[in-house]
């Protein structure tokens, strides 16, 4: 996915790839999740944007459950003095893909999720247990450690 946007009258492009094989998956829906949170809070103004496609697995075998796949590709905040804009950006991210995740369930379909990119974390981080463990305790954090 190419977007295209404009941050103080400049355009900023973002690209990023989801690459299926068109004979195992159909492509269902592409949404581009824009993750500048405030344009008016420089702070905030980013050119990241996290194509997230949801595609259903094409099977010869005829069943009422289908089996979908949620994949989300994205590149997380670089900044280490920006641990709330790397901790919003994941949260985001993790809420949108939870959103058709729970829909899909409801009625009654497989679904796999996949979230893959550049996370720029380690794996002691608040980023990394948020994404693997759905929480982190936000009392003892530092930002610059995020």
């Amino acid at each position: 996915m190419r977007t295209r946007w404009t941050n103080d009258d400049v355009e900023k492009i973002d690209v990023k790839a989801v690459v299926i094989t068109q004979f195992r998956f159909k492509l269902v829906e592409k949404h581009e999740l824009l993750m500048n949170f405030d344009p008016l809070n420089s702070l905030y103004r980013s050119a990241q944007v996290c194509p997230i496609v949801l595609l259903r697995l094409l099977s010869k075998e005829k069943t009422k459950q289908q089996t979908y796949f949620i994949v989300a590709n994205t590149h997380i905040n670089y900044n280490v003095d920006r641990g709330d804009k790397k901790l919003a950006q994941v949260h985001l991210i993790l809420s949108s893909i939870h959103k058709i995740e729970t829909y899909l369930t409801q009625l009654g379909d497989k679904v796999v999720c996949v979230l893959c990119g550049d996370f720029n974390s380690t794996p002691s981080s608040s980023i990394f247990r948020l994404i693997t463990k759905g929480s982190y305790d936000c009392r003892t954090m530092q930002l610059n450690k995020v």
